[in-house]
């Protein structure tokens, strides 16, 4: 992927979390995000064939901005099973709060909105996965 392709992509997915956090979740449409990214719809299709998939992309990439994979590091590499899960519950309660916005909007629309309902369902999976290793 070209880097111009790349910044394109961040750009959309940028403009896909703040809308998200804006709008709680409601009547979030490609239509929005293009206009949001300042590019075309069909540009953002160009990068995300479904909305489905841009609504994941965006929860992953809300994910890399705040770092989840290093902030999980010292449950993953704890010594016990008590000490895992104990910094594994204190990674949540820090994690939590700075993903609240995305969440928020995404449970917000599940009901009425099978993409977002995709989405959440799997940050949820990834969130049991976690859960199960921990214990």
């Amino acid at each position: 992927m070209s880097s111009e392709n790349i910044e394109t992509r961040t750009r959309i997915l940028e403009a896909t979390v703040r809308v998200l956090e804006q709008s709680g979740g409601r009547g979030v449409r490609m239509g929005d995000i293009a206009k949001e990214s300042k590019i075309s719809r069909q540009a953002v299709y160009l990068h995300f064939a479904s909305r489905t998939d841009l609504l994941i992309a965006a929860t992953l990439y809300k994910g890399d901005l705040i770092d989840v994979e290093g902030r999980l590091a010292p449950s993953r590499a704890a010594a016990t099973g008590v000490e895992r899960l104990r910094l594994y519950i204190e990674f949540w309660g820090h994690f939590v709060p700075e993903i609240y916005g995305v969440a928020k909007a995404l449970m917000m629309a599940q009901d009425t909105d099978e993409a977002a309902a995709a989405a959440w369902r799997d940050r949820m999976l990834a969130m049991r996965d976690g859960c199960r290793a921990a214990i």
